[in-house]
C-alpha cells in the first residue's frame, strides 16, 4: 500500500507546489473513453498511487528524461526494487528521481549509476562539471544507499554477482552495436525478478539503434512502450510472477484503446514536469545574463581608471607642448607686428581702390540711363537665352552619358530622371544621378581611406579598427598566459629625427596594451638639439623610457647594437625612429612567444603610413620561408628577436648599413631554433623622403649590402652559386637578389610520358638541347602509341624509350607509367616533364637542381607559360577553387612580377605541378611515389608534394626555370570527381603556411581582402541567426542545419529570430537552441521614419541579446542587416537568390527601395552559395566583402531515413511496378521551379517510353501556378494522365527518393539547390536544367543530363535516354554520390562559416545610432 493519502476520486487537482499545479488533469479526460473494468485498475493502479504527481528534487540539462520522471515515481512504488542498476546517467534527471521516490517510500535498496561521465558522440563530451555538480546533490540526499560508480560499462560488470540486480536501466551510447552489446553482457546479472527499462527507443535518426534493439526485447519478453520523450521501453526479463501492477502494464500492451489512456496519462504529466523546466532554465540563463551586467559594470570602472590615468598622462604632456607653442606664439608676435607695418600701406591702396570703383559705379549708372541700353535690350535678351540653351544641352549631353548604361540595364529609370528633371531641373538631376539617388547605381560608396592605398587595403583597414571588444580579449588573453609572459624591449636607435615623427614613434609605444615593456634608445650622437631636448623630457616622463646619448657617430648598427646592450628584457622589438607600433603589436608578441616557448625569432605584417597617417602598400607575408629569404628580406616589420640570441650573434654588423637587418635575419635563422610569424599588421613603416620605405633610390648602397649579405649566407652554408640582382630589379630600384648555379652537378633523369602526338613531343625533345646543365638523360615513356608517325620518330631517337603500358584493366594512369618509369632509372634525380612543354631558358635545370640540393627541398618546380605568354604555373596554392588546390597567377602577364614579386623570385609553395618537377630519386621511392590508387590522373602531384611537406621539407617555386607549356588556357573541371572526393577527404582543412589569409582565394592573384584575424577568445559567438520563416522550404532548412552544425562545434551561442513561426521552430528548441518570433518592420511601413523608428527598436533588441554578430538568411532579411550596423554590430547576409539584382527589390516602396542596396556596404562578408550567383549580384560589390561558400548537406538523417525504408516496399506503396521507372521532381509547385516542363514533356515521349514511366511531382502548394499545372494534367490523355502523380507538400520525401529511379529539377531559378543535393546522396542519376550554381552541383554526362528550361522537347529527349540506357541510368546513379562526396561537405561548410564568425566577431569600431542613422538617410 502507498504511504500516500488518497484523495477525492473525481479530480486530480493538488494545491499549489506540487506538480499538480503545473498540469491539472481530471478523471474526465480518462473516463470517457475508458470500459468499466479498465476503470477500476486505472485507480488502483494509477490514482491510487499519487507518487508519480510528486515534485521531482532535480531537474537539469538536458531534458528529454524529464518527461518519464513520474512514471519513473509510479515505477518505483509499483515494484519496490532491492536493487537497481543505471547504465548511462549523465547529468543524473533519471536516477535521481527512481532515488527521490525509494526514500520516499522508506527504502534503501542497493542502488548504483555507473557512467564515465566523459561523454560520447550521441550525449556530447565534457569535463569533470557534469559529474561534479551531480555528486553535489547526490551524497547528501542519497549517499547512504546509492553509489556513482566512474567506469565503463564492462569494468562495472565484475562489481555486480549474476541474478543481483532487480532493475536494470540502460541509457548509454546509442548505437546498435552497443546497445545490443549491453543488454547481452547485462542480462545475466538479473534477478528473477528482475525489470529492464530502455530510453530512446522511439529514435531513428542520425546512428542511433536503440529502437531496433528493442524491438528485439520485445519479441522474447513481456514488455510496454512509452513513446513521448524519446521513447522509453519497460521490460520484464524475470523468471518469477510480476507484480500486479506491472502485470496490469504488461497486459495493455496489446490493447491500442487503453494502452493509450495510460500512454496520455504519463505523456502529459511529462510534459507538465517539460515546461516547468524550461522556465527554470530561462531563469537561469536570465540570472547569468545579469550576472554578466554586474561583470561589464565592473569592467567598464576598470576602463574609467585606465581612460584616467591616460587623462592625467595626456595632460603632462599637454603642459609639455604649451611651453613649446609658448615660444613659437612669442616668435609668431613679432612676426605678426611685422605684418601690420606692411598691412598699412595695404589699407592705404585699399583707399584708393576703393575712390576708383565709386568712379566706374557713376559711369554704370550713367551708361543704364542712355537711349542705347534701353535700344538694345531685346537683343541682350536673345544672346540670354541662346546661353542658356548651350547650357542645357551640355547638361543634357552628360545626363545621357551618366545615365546610358544605366538604362540599357533598366529602361525605367529614364522616366525617373525625366520626371526628376521636370520638377527639380537638369541641373538639379544631374547632382542626383552623381549622389547615385536614383538607383542608377549602387546608392552607397566604400568608405574609403585617403591616402595612397588601393581600395582593397581601403576595405580591410575599415574592417580592422580595434575596438574595446578585442582589447579586452587581449588582455583576458594575456591574464590567461601569466607566468610566462616576458618583458619585452623596444630598441630604437636616433639620429637628428624630426621631433614630430619622433613624439609618434614613441607615443606608439605608450598605446601599447601591453606594459611590461622597455623602451631602450640610443641617440647616434644627433646635431639637432630638438632631437636632443625631445628624447630627455621623453625620459622624465615615463621610467620605461631609457635614453642612451652615444658621444661619437658612428651608423646604424652601432646606434641598434648600443640600444640593446642595455635591454633587460627576453625578447628584443627593434623600432625605427619615424615608424609606429600598432597598439596589439606587443600584447600579439607576448601571446606568441608564451604559446611557443621555444621561439626565437617573429616577425608580422606591415604597411606604410606618410605624415598625414594614412596607410598604405601592406605586406601580407608567408610564414617561415627560409628560400625567399635568400631573394629578399621578404620579413620586413615588425622583427623580434631572443635578446641571448641577438647577442650570441654580435647583433647587427657594421658594414652592412642599410641591409643590416637582413644580414642579421640571414644568420639567425641558422641559429634559431623557431621562427614565428604573426598574419596580422603591426607596425606601420613611415615613408619619408630619403627613407628605404620611399624608394630604393633613397639608399642604393643598401643592394649592395643586401647582395654581400646573401652571398656571405651561401658561402656559410657552402653552397655554391653567384649572387645577383637582376635586371628588372635594377630598373625598379628594390633589393631583390637570384642566384646563378653552376652547369654541373648529380645525374637527373629526365622522364617524359607521352602517346602518339609526335609533333608536341618533337619540340619538347628539341628544346632540351638548348639546356646548359650537363648531367642528364632523357627517359621517354610511351605509353601504347599506336600512331605510325610517332613510332618512327621514337625509333630514331637517341634516348631511352620504356615502354609502359596502363595498368592491368585499367584506363590512363599517369601516376602509375610514371612510378614504373622511376623505378627502371638509376639517376640522382628524377625530373617529370609533360610532352607539351618547350624550354625556354637554358639555365633552366641549373636553377632547379641548385634549389634542389639546399636542404631539406624536397621538390622544385619551374615558372610554365602558356603560348600567349601568359602564366600557367608559379607555383601551387592549397585553397583554390572551393577548397582544392591551383596554379599562383595563372593568367597573369609573364612581365607581371605578382604580388610583393611572388612570380618573379624563388620561394616557398604547398605544391608545384608535375608538368615540370624535380625530386630526389630515393625520397620519391620512399614516400611510395604517385598515388595510384586515389590519384590516377589528377592531384598526384599536389598530394606527393604534400606528404613531402608533412615530412619536414620543402617544396621550391623557381622563376629562372622558365619553359612553355601548351596546355588549355581556360580551366575546365573535368577532374575525376572520386579523385576530387579523396583529395577533399585527405586535405580538408589543411592550412597552406605560404599563402597570408588576408589575402583572398577567390583568384590565383594574391589579392587583399577584407580580413579580421580572429581575437584569441575560445567561448563561442553570441550569435544572432534571422531568417525569414521556419517552413520546411530549402533556405530555413540549410539554415537549420548550418546552426545545428555551428553550435554542436561549440562556434556559435545562437538565437534565432523570424518574423515567422514554423514547424522548423520546434527543430531548433529540440537541440536546446532558443527562438523568438519577432514583428518585421516592413509590416505596413511604408516611409522612411516609420522603417527607422522600427529598425531602432529592433537594433536595441540586438544589443539587449547580448549580440556579437548578426546573421541574415536570404535577401529577405536584409532588415536585420540595417538594424545590425544600426546597432554597431558586425554582421553576415547570406545571399540565396538568384534573381536579377536591379528589379529584386521592387516589392519595396520607393522610399525603402535604396535601403537594401545600402545593406550591401554593411556586412563583414556577403555569402553566396553558388559563384553563377555571386557573378549575378556583382554590380553591387563594391566593397570587396563577398564570398561563396557551397551548401554541405547534413548526410546524416537522410541516409538515417533511406536506410530505414526497404525499396521493394516503397516502391509498392508508391505503385511503381517492377518495369517502371520512377522519375521524383521534388520542390514547391510554383512558376520559378518550373514544373509544367514534365507535364508537356510527356506529350513528346515515345509510346514505349511513357508506358515505362512513372511520374511524381511531390511539393504542390495551392497557388496560380498550381492550377495552371493542374489544368495542363487534365488536358493530358488518359493513359499519360494515369502515369503522373502530383503530391502535396511534405516535411519528408525519403520514401520517394529510395522508391525513384531519377530525379528532376525543371527549375528557372535555382542557386545552389537542396534537393540536388539530396538526389545525389539517394544515389539517383538527375535530369536537370542547368541554371546558376546548378553547374557547379552536376557533372554533366558523368552523372546528370541538361536541358534548357522550358524545352519540353529536350526534356522529353534527355529521359528517353535515361529510361532506354540501363546502363547509362546506372552508371550515373553510382557516378552521383561519388559526384556529391567531391563537392563541399558539411563539415567543410560548417568550418568556413564558424571561422567567418569568429573573424567578424571583433571587425569594426562600434558606431552610434544616431551616426548610423544619419549616414544612412543621405
Amino acid at each position: 500500500m502507498s504511504k500516500h493519502e488518497k484523495q477525492p476520486p473525481k479530480s486530480l487537482e493538488l494545491p499549489g507546489g506540487r506538480m499538480g499545479a503545473a498540469f491539472n488533469l481530471t478523471m474526465v479526460d480518462l473516463i470517457e473513453s475508458t470500459p468499466g473494468d479498465t476503470l477500476r485498475k486505472l485507480e488502483i493502479f494509477l490514482y491510487d498511487r499519487p507518487i508519480a504527481l510528486s515534485d521531482p528534487l532535480r531537474l537539469v540539462y538536458p531534458p528529454p528524461w524529464v518527461g518519464h520522471i513520474p512514471f519513473a515515481f509510479w515505477l518505483m512504488e509499483a515494484m519496490l526494487p532491492r536493487s537497481l542498476v543505471e547504465l548511462g546517467t549523465h547529468s543524473g534527471n533519471s536516477y535521481c528521481a527512481f532515488l527521490q521516490a525509494l526514500k520516499e517510500l522508506g527504502m534503501s535498496p542497493s542502488c548504483y549509476a555507473v557512467d564515465t561521465w566523459q561523454g560520447d558522440p550521441h550525449a556530447g563530451y565534457y569535463g569533470n562539471e557534469v559529474f561534479d555538480d551531480l555528486s553535489a546533490h547526490h551524497d547528501p540526499l542519497y549517499g547512504g544507499f546509492s553509489r556513482l560508480l566512474r567506469m565503463t560499462f564492462d569494468d562495472a560488470l565484475d562489481h555486480f554477482s549474476d541474478g543481483s540486480v532487480d532493475l536494470l536501466h540502460i541509457d548509454g551510447l546509442h548505437t546498435y552495436e552497443a546497445v545490443s552489446h549491453d543488454v547481452r553482457s547485462w542480462l545475466p546479472k538479473m534477478s528473477s525478478r528482475s525489470l529492464l527499462l530502455m530510453h530512446d527507443v522511439n529514435v531513428r535518426e542520425r546512428d542511433f539503434g536503440v529502437w531496433r534493439v528493442w524491438e528485439e526485447v520485445c519479441s522474447e519478453y513481456p514488455s510496454f512502450t512509452f513513446l513521448h520523450s524519446n521513447g522509453l521501453g519497460v521490460a520484464w526479463t524475470g523468471s518469477e510472477p510480476m507484480p500486479e501492477p506491472i502485470a496490469w502494464l504488461m497486459s495493455l500492451s496489446g490493447d491500442g484503446k487503453r494502452a493509450a489512456t495510460v500512454r496520455n496519462y504519463f505523456a502529459h504529466l511529462g510534459h507538465g514536469l517539460l515546461g516547468r523546466f524550461w522556465a527554470s532554465w530561462r531563469e537561469g540563463r536570465m540570472e547569468e545574463q545579469a550576472s554578466e551586467i554586474m561583470r561589464l559594470n565592473s569592467e567598464l570602472n576598470r576602463r574609467d581608471d585606465l581612460y584616467n590615468d591616460e587623462l592625467r598622462r595626456a595632460t603632462e604632456h599637454t603642459a609639455e607642448q604649451i611651453a613649446i607653442r609658448d615660444t613659437e606664439i612669442t616668435r609668431l608676435g613679432e612676426t605678426i607686428a611685422m605684418l601690420e607695418q606692411t598691412n598699412d600701406s595695404e589699407r592705404t591702396r585699399i583707399d584708393q581702390l576703393l575712390s576708383e570703383i565709386t568712379q566706374l559705379q557713376a559711369q554704370l549708372t550713367a551708361l543704364y540711363s542712355s537711349k542705347s541700353w534701353r535700344i538694345t535690350a531685346g537683343l541682350r535678351w536673345m544672346m540670354q537665352r541662346a546661353r542658356a540653351a548651350k547650357s542645357r544641352a551640355r547638361l543634357i549631353g552628360k545626363l545621357i552619358l551618366r545615365i546610358g548604361p544605366a538604362i540599357r540595364r533598366n529602361p525605367r529609370i529614364i522616366v525617373k530622371a525625366a520626371l526628376f528633371a521636370h520638377r527639380r531641373g537638369l541641373a538639379a538631376t544631374l547632382r542626383r544621378i552623381n549622389q547615385a539617388s536614383l538607383e542608377i547605381s549602387v546608392p552607397h560608396t566604400l568608405e574609403r581611406v585617403q591616402g595612397p592605398t588601393d581600395p582593397h587595403y581601403a576595405a580591410w583597414l575599415n574592417c580592422n579598427d580595434l575596438s574595446w571588444e578585442e582589447v579586452k580579449a587581449l588582455r583576458d588573453a594575456l591574464d590567461a598566459r601569466k607566468g610566462r609572459l616576458h618583458r619585452i624591449s623596444i630598441i630604437m636607435p636616433t639620429y637628428n629625427t624630426p621631433t614630430d615623427l619622433l613624439d609618434l614613434a614613441i607615443g606608439s609605444v605608450l598605446k601599447q596594451i601591453y606594459s611590461d615593456w622597455e623602451l631602450c634608445i640610443a641617440d647616434d650622437a644627433s646635431s639637432d638639439k630638438r632631437t636632443l631636448k625631445a628624447l630627455e623630457a621623453w625620459a622624465k616622463r615615463d621610467k620605461r623610457i631609457k635614453v642612451l646619448f652615444c658621444r661619437e657617430h658612428g651608423n646604424i648598427s652601432c646606434a641598434t647594437n648600443a640600444a640593446a646592450s642595455f635591454a633587460s628584457g627576453e625578447f628584443l622589438v627593434f623600432l625605427d625612429h619615424d615608424d609606429e607600433l600598432s597598439p596589439d603589436a606587443l600584447a600579439e608578441i607576448a601571446i606568441a612567444v608564451a604559446d611557443f616557448p621555444d621561439t626565437d625569432y617573429v616577425y608580422s605584417d606591415d604597411d606604410k603610413i606618410d605624415r598625414e597617417g594614412r596607410r598604405f602598400a601592406p605586406q601580407f607575408k608567408p610564414d617561415w620561408s627560409p628560400i625567399l629569404l635568400l631573394s629578399y628580406m621578404y620579413m620586413g616589420h615588425v622583427k623580434v628577436v631572443r635578446r641571448s640570441l641577438f647577442a650570441d650573434l654580435g647583433g647587427f654588423r657594421a658594414g652592412f648599413e642599410g641591409s643590416q637587418d637582413y644580414d642579421f635575419a640571414l644568420r639567425m635563422s641558422e641559429r634559431a631554433r623557431r621562427i614565428l610569424h604573426i598574419p596580422k599588421v603591426l607596425y606601420h613603416w613611415r615613408v619619408v623622403p630619403g627613407s628605404t620605405a620611399a624608394s630604393g633610390d633613397a639608399k642604393p648602397a643598401s643592394f649592395e649590402s643586401g647582395r654581400r649579405a646573401v652571398a656571405q649566407a651561401l658561402e656559410r652554408r657552402d653552397i655554391k652559386a653567384e649572387v645577383v640582382q637582376p635586371k628588372w630589379a635594377i630598373d625598379a630600384r628594390i633589393g631583390v637578389f637570384a642566384l646563378r648555379f653552376p652547369n654541373d652537378g648529380p645525374k637527373v633523369a629526365i622522364i617524359i610520358p607521352t602517346r602518339n602526338h609526335v609533333e608536341l613531343l618533337r619540340i619538347c625533345i628539341a628544346s632540351l638541347t638548348r639546356t646548359s646543365y650537363r648531367n642528364y638523360e632523357i627517359v621517354i615513356v610511351d605509353n601504347q602509341s599506336d600512331d605510325p608517325d610517332t613510332l618512327d620518330y621514337l625509333a630514331s631517337l637517341p634516348h631511352r624509350v620504356l615502354r609502359i603500358a596502363n595498368p592491368p584493366g585499367r584506363q590512363f594512369s599517369f601516376a602509375s607509367i610514371n612510378n614504373e618509369a622511376v623505378r627502371q632509372v638509376d639517376a640522382d634525380y628524377v625530373l617529370f616533364l609533360n610532352n607539351d612543354t618547350e624550354v625556354r631558358s637554358p639555365e633552366w635545370l641549373s636553377a632547379m637542381m641548385g634549389y634542389a640540393r639546399m636542404e631539406a627541398v624536397g621538390a622544385v618546380g619551374a615558372r610554365l607559360l602558356f603560348h600567349d605568354e601568359t602564366v600557367q604555373h608559379a607555383g601551387i596554392i592549397h585553397g583554390l577553387y572551393d577548397g582544392l588546390a591551383g596554379p599562383a597567377f595563372r593568367n597573369a602577364p609573364s612581365s607581371d612580377k605578382g604580388y610583393l614579386n611572388y612570380a618573379a623570385v624563388a620561394r616557398e609553395y604547398s605544391a608545384v605541378t608535375a608538368a615540370c618537377l624535380l625530386t630526389p630519386r630515393a625520397l620519391f621511392l620512399e614516400l611510395g611515389g604517385f598515388d595510384e590508387a586515389h590519384f590516377a590522373v589528377a592531384y598526384n602531384d599536389v598530394d606527393y608534394c604534400y606528404r613531402i611537406i608533412d615530412t619536414g621539407r620543402r617544396c621550391i617555386y623557381v622563376p629562372g626555370a622558365e619553359l612553355f607549356h601548351y596546355e588549355g588556357k581556360s580551366r575546365g573541371f573535368n577532374d575525376n570527381p572520386q579523385e576530387i572526393s579523396e583529395f577533399r577527404k585527405r586535405y580538408a582543412g589543411r592550412i597552406d603556411p605560404w599563402f597570408n589569409p588576408n589575402l583572398s582565394l577567390d583568384d590565383e592573384h594574391f589579392r587583399v581582402r577584407p580580413y579580421h584575424r580572429p581575437a584569441h577568445v575560445t567561448r563561442p559567438v553570441r550569435a544572432i541567426m534571422v531568417t525569414h520563416n521556419l517552413n520546411h522550404e530549402g533556405a530555413p532548412n540549410s539554415q537549420l542545419e548550418l546552426v545545428l552544425g555551428l553550435t554542436k562545434a561549440n562556434i556559435i551561442d545562437p538565437v534565432v529570430l523570424s518574423p515567422v513561426d514554423g514547424p522548423l521552430r520546434m527543430r531548433y528548441e529540440e537541440a536546446g537552441i532558443e527562438v523568438r518570433i519577432i514583428r518585421t518592420p516592413l509590416a505596413g511601413v511604408n516611409t522612411l521614419d516609420a522603417f527607422y523608428t522600427q529598425q531602432d527598436e529592433i537594433a536595441g533588441y540586438l544589443r539587449d541579446l547580448g549580440a556579437e554578430v548578426v546573421y541574415g538568411n536570404t535577401l529577405q532579411t536584409f532588415w536585420a542587416i540595417d538594424a545590425g550596423e544600426r546597432a554597431g554590430l558586425p554582421t553576415l547576409w547570406n545571399v540565396r537568390e538568384s534573381e536579377p539584382w536591379d528589379t529584386y527589390f521592387d516589392f519595396l516602396s520607393p522610399d525603402l527601395r535604396s535601403i537594401p542596396y545600402n545593406c550591401f556596404a554593411y556586412p563583414y562578408r556577403v555569402i553566396f552559395v553558388a559563384h553563377a550567383t555571386r557573378q549575378i549580384w556583382a554590380p553591387v560589390d563594391q566593397y570587396f566583402n563577398f564570398t561563396v561558400i557551397h551548401n554541405g548537406l547534413d548526410l546524416s538523417r537522410l541516409e538515417t531515413r533511406l536506410a530505414s525504408i526497404d525499396r521493394v516496399e516503397a516502391r509498392r506503396v508508391l505503385s511503381i511496378a517492377p518495369n517502371d521507372v520512377a522519375v521524383v521532381l521534388v520542390g514547391t509547385v510554383c512558376d520559378r521551379k518550373g514544373q509544367i516542363d514534365l507535364v508537356r514533356a510527356l506529350l513528346a515521349l515515345p509510346q514505349s517510353v511513357a508506358g515505362r514511366l512513372r511520374a511524381f511531382i511531390v511539393g504542390d502548394r495551392a497557388g496560380d501556378y498550381s492550377t495552371a499545372m493542374h489544368q495542363e494534367i487534365s488536358r493530358l490523355p488518359a493513359a499519360l494522365r494515369a502515369r503522373i502523380i502530383v503530391e502535396p507538400e511534405t516535411s519528408d520525401v525519403s520514401v520517394y527518393y529510395r522508391a525513384a529511379d531519377i530525379a528532376l529539377c525543371t527549375s528557372r531559378i535555382e542557386s545552389y539547390p537542396r534537393v540536388v543535393l539530396e538526389a545525389m546522396a539517394s544515389g539517383l542519376p538527375l535530369i536537370t536544367t542547368p541554371v546558376f550554381g546548378i553547374r557547379e552541383q552536376i557533372r554533366e554526362n558523368i552523372n546528370g543530363l541538361f536541358y534548357e528550361a522550358g524545352n519540353a522537347e529536350a526534356l522529353a529527349q534527355a529521359l528517353t535516354s535515361l529510361i532506354e540506357n540501363d546502363d547509362q541510368r546506372a552508371a550515373f546513379a553510382e557516378a552521383s554520390k561519388l559526384v556529391l562526396e567531391s563537392l563541399t561537405t558539411y563539415p567543410e561548410m560548417v568550418e568556413r562559416y564558424g571561422q567567418i564568425f569568429r573573424e567578424a566577431r571583433f571587425s569594426r569600431r562600434l558606431r552610434t545610432t544616431t551616426t548610423t542613422t544619419t549616414t544612412t538617410r543621405q
